[in-house]
């Protein structure tokens, strides 16, 4: 009998926990089948807890503010403190409804890698973005620490450049500025380098049209300067026409240009 009894009250707790999961991932049809069988169990401020997140889900504030002053008001008995999961999660709600609720050392517990690596992407994502737009004197350092590594994790980094900016006034000599700083130097460190733009299709053309012109150019003058066969190859009976004197002209007649062309390579050298 005992046995049984020590497994009813378990009971609860298993539920929660399965609860837990489905709320940390933002499902809510399973969410509320879960909190209904749980709030079978009896009063318990994990299912104020779970019932606000879901009323925030799905942005139904007349429940939300209702629920967040039935959480503000004293338990009306005995109940279990929330912890892990349910006290990040209360803390969270408390810091939408009124920041002034809410102690620096809970938000740091609040966007804790512990804590946040619990959610799914979009609940964690709230939870930081929440945390950035939260007044200053509800940030401590080792908070800050974890927002910054948060927002450099989810590339937001100007968001995390000017959280920086903020630690550095305000919290010199800190440890946790110190790993901030390691943190974003990690970043700075592992930026690619710019890849060198390709050449811009009109210095491709100047180029092309040098090389062109200059072989041109080759061509014509070899041409002009054609070497006679040697006479071993005139054989009996053959006569040779006399070679005409070198005019430097073509052989059609006209004479190779005096202005010389740009060499390929230098047009490519004067176009950067």
């Amino acid at each position: 009998m005992a046995r049984l009894q020590a497994a009813a009250r378990e009971l609860p707790n298993g539920v929660y926990a399965a609860l837990e999961t489905t709320l940390a991932r933002e499902e809510v049809a399973a969410s509320r089948r879960l909190l209904a069988f749980a709030e079978l169990a009896g009063a318990d401020r994990r299912a104020l807890v779970a019932r606000a997140l879901l009323a925030e889900m799905t942005l139904d504030d007349p429940t939300f503010e209702r629920l967040m002053k039935e959480l503000a008001a004293p338990p009306s008995q005995e109940t279990s403190k929330p912890t892990g999961f349910w006290a990040s999660s209360l803390t969270f709600l408390q810091a939408m409804h009124d920041p002034r609720l809410v102690a620096p050392a809970q938000i740091t517990s609040m966007v804790a890698p512990s804590s946040l690596e619990r959610l799914s992407p979009k609940a964690a994502a709230k939870r930081v973005g929440l945390a950035t737009r939260l007044p200053a004197s509800t940030l401590e350092a080792q908070g800050l620490y974890y927002l910054i590594k948060a927002l450099k994790m989810d590339g937001k980094l100007a968001e995390a450049q000017k959280l920086l900016a903020f630690f550095q006034a305000n919290y010199a000599g800190s440890p946790w500025l110190d790993r901030a700083i390691q943190v974003m130097a990690q970043v700075e460190n592992a930026a690619p380098t710019p890849a060198k733009a390709p050449p811009a299709a009109s210095t491709t053309k100047k180029a092309t049209e040098g090389a062109a012109k200059n072989s041109g150019r080759v061509s014509t003058l070899s041409a002009g300067s054609s070497t006679p066969p040697p006479s071993g190859d005139d054989g009996p009976g053959k006569t040779t026409a006399p070679s005409a004197p070198a005019t430097g002209k073509t052989q059609g007649g006209e004479a190779p240009s005096a202005d010389t062309p740009p060499d390929a390579a230098d047009s490519l050298a004067n176009s950067f």
